[in-house]
């Protein structure tokens, strides 16, 4: 069976058939993608590639955390460790484009693509994770969306005044999750998800005077993904 497919582009593709370890494989690839594409421009001179270079981190995270439920924390300890260091080195780096080879960020790439080709989560799996993650990924994929949207819903279904910014690692974490899992449904959920990407950019630029109107509107947005026996 072919595995999913991801580039650095927001959105995973995978094929129907895929199981949910194709779709790991192919959401850390699809953020591995991003950060080494985002290093070649800020190595030839754009500092703005850095805060890409966060984002991928933080898509790494936050796909380790999607899969949780299967893969354990002791499998992911030292990765997640390693991430942590190379994000704050390159936090602190300010527009030095020297960080980028410094041993925490070198170190982190390698131990991401270590883990990547041998598949180290196996060692971690005992028999029930196995079945998990021999299951089909589009099942998995709708389960978590519909997560990733309640939580949405629940922490966006008030306005919360001067209290958004609180909410952005949240914001975040759901909409990566969401471009892992909904390869299948691209172009449904592109538009979907465009009404809290701008969400989230007007939280970080302190915009209040269009918050409103996008929350309402992401809160107002029909599912695209199989739910509750729909769609």
């Amino acid at each position: 069976m072919k595995r999913a497919r991801c580039s650095h582009s927001a959105f995973c593709r995978w094929r129907q058939k895929a199981n949910v370890e194709q779709g790991l494989e192919a959401s850390l690839e699809n953020a591995l993608a991003h950060w080494l594409y985002h290093d070649e421009v800020w190595s030839r001179g754009n500092p703005m590639a850095k805060g890409e270079i966060l984002r991928a981190i933080a898509r790494v995270r936050h796909a380790l955390v999607l899969f949780g439920g299967i893969v354990p924390r002791k499998a992911t300890a030292q990765l997640r460790e390693q991430l942590a260091e190379a994000e704050a080195v390159l936090t602190e780096a300010g527009k030095d484009p020297s960080a980028l080879f410094s041993i925490a960020a070198v170190s982190a790439k390698l131990a991401l693509t270590e883990w990547l080709v041998s598949r180290s989560w196996r060692a971690f799996l005992n028999e029930n994770a196995q079945k998990k993650i021999a299951g089909s990924f589009k099942r998995f994929a709708d389960i978590q969306l519909s997560r990733a949207a309640a939580e949405l819903k629940n922490a966006f279904q008030q306005t919360l005044g001067d209290d958004y910014d609180g909410q952005l690692p949240r914001l975040a974490r759901d909409i990566d999750c969401i471009q892992l899992l909904a390869g299948a449904y691209a172009d449904a959920a592109a538009s979907w998800l465009e009404n809290w990407l701008e969400v989230r950019r007007a939280i970080e630029h302190k915009d209040r005077s269009v918050i409103e109107y996008f929350r309402r509107q992401a809160l107002a947005a029909e599912p695209f993904w199989l739910h509750s026996g729909k769609r």
